[in-house]
């Protein structure tokens, strides 16, 4: 999920940035020094490098010292390591305090209950809902989408089908962190960036799968759902895939600070929303397993204005409410780009089952009108730009056809022996 930093954040680094450069020039100095008063060791300066963070540095020095063991090379001094923690350190330090300005004015997202249905969701086992009846919903949905920026959507996946999607999931993970060790995957090439990568990862999703799992989740959530007429309400049946992956988070995984994915438009209108994503549940997400946090009507250039203040930001959280995204399984929260937000700390304990894992299963839709989203978004490079929602809801339907008829899946369009 595609997470831009925040100014005040940004400045911090470059501050720090400059700090990090004056202890290289200092090192280059008192490193000789040092070695002469302290005859029978080495000085290293080593820094564990972060799983999450890609091998490959931007900048390192290597300094070569003698002592009375040995003539090698100490460790180098990785400066994008120690940015890095750094970063990360300023950024659980920043949520915490975040956390605490909130908690006194945060609660639950209650599902929207569209009048006459008696429902705030979508699939239901004993009937299924017209095409009528689905446009009826999304409009309402729409509504509260566009005012308050978060809405939820309850039973847009059966909980059945969210067990399987799920179980693929933590199965394609564990293959594709494996293969990217390995060095037969790039790590580009199945996880997106995410703030605060510790216990958490953006696992970008196939389109085409060996069962069709990921298809048939998708064709429930924005055809058997209200979700997908949500969307087409507000952005018409033109807006483009922008996402498809499933963010996943592990006990441990820390408070991020809030955030849009988008900005604003510079222009002052907020009528053309960027991006809107639906992020569905795949378990019940209980309070402990860090659900995301929403700041409700925080989708305009106004709120962002306050929020990029120093001055007036913390004001902005102080006076809520907050809504929390305690979704069941196979409900869905569908929230505009703009909108402040962050995935809270999984405070669950470890297990082997992974009862207190969060996983999240999402896809984002962007307004045709806003060629660039602003930053790139979690999804598989040859997905990018491939469908808008009209076709994909075309090529989702043969593949509802083949799988309801009991016909061979290999004919349809989204299932392969060899997909990954």
């Amino acid at each position: 999920m595609i997470h831009p930093i925040i100014p005040t954040v940004a400045v911090l680094l470059i501050f720090l940035s400059l700090a990090m450069d004056c202890l290289l020039l200092i090192s280059a100095w008192t490193l000789p020094i040092l070695h002469h008063h302290h005859h029978a060791h080495g000085v290293t300066i080593v820094t564990r490098q972060p799983a999450s963070v890609p091998a490959t540095k931007l900048f390192s020095t290597t300094t070569t010292t003698t002592s009375s063991n040995n003539n090698k090379k100490d460790a180098p001094v990785d400066v994008k390591s120690l940015l890095y923690l750094e970063h990360e350190k300023m950024l659980v330090g920043r949520g915490q305090l975040e956390e605490d300005l909130m908690k006194d004015h945060t609660e639950g997202l209650a599902a929207n209950v569209v009048k006459g249905t008696g429902a705030g969701g979508g699939f239901s086992a004993s009937s299924k809902k017209t095409t009528k009846q689905l446009k009826e919903e999304g409009k309402a949905h729409a509504a509260v989408l566009r005012q308050q920026g978060v809405v939820r959507i309850d039973n847009v996946l059966p909980e059945a089908l969210a067990d399987e999607v799920r179980a693929f999931v933590m199965d394609l993970r564990k293959d594709s962190e494996t293969r990217v060790a390995n060095g037969e995957l790039k790590s580009k090439e199945r996880f997106a960036d995410v703030l605060l990568k510790e216990n958490r990862c953006d696992l970008t999703m196939p389109m085409v799968s060996k069962d069709g799992i990921t298809a048939t989740a998708l064709a429930s959530v924005i055809q058997q759902s209200p979700v997908g007429e949500t969307i087409a309400s507000i952005l018409g049946k033109d807006a483009v895939l922008y996402e498809f992956s499933c963010l996943i988070s592990s006990p441990g995984s820390q408070r991020q600070v809030m955030h849009p994915d988008t900005p604003c438009a510079p222009s002052g209108s907020n009528d053309d929303p960027v991006l809107y994503t639906c992020f569905v549940a795949l378990q019940d997400i209980t309070m402990d397993m860090g659900p995301t946090t929403w700041l409700p009507g925080t989708h305009t250039l106004e709120a962002h204005d306050i929020f990029g203040n120093e001055a007036t930001k913390d004001e902005l959280l102080q006076k809520g409410p907050a809504v929390l995204g305690l979704l069941p399984k196979g409900c869905c929260a569908i929230f505009d780009s703009r909108v402040l937000h962050a995935g809270t700390a999984n405070k669950g304990i470890p297990s082997d089952d992974n009862d207190k894992l969060r996983a999240v299963f999402y896809c984002s839709f962007r307004n045709p009108k806003v060629p660039n989203a602003g930053n790139p978004g979690s999804i598989r490079p040859n997905l990018i730009n491939k469908w808008d929602l009209q076709s994909l809801d075309k090529e989702l339907k043969k593949h509802v056809k083949i799988a309801s008829k009991g016909k061979d899946l290999s004919t349809s369009p989204f299932v392969s022996s060899s997909a990954e």
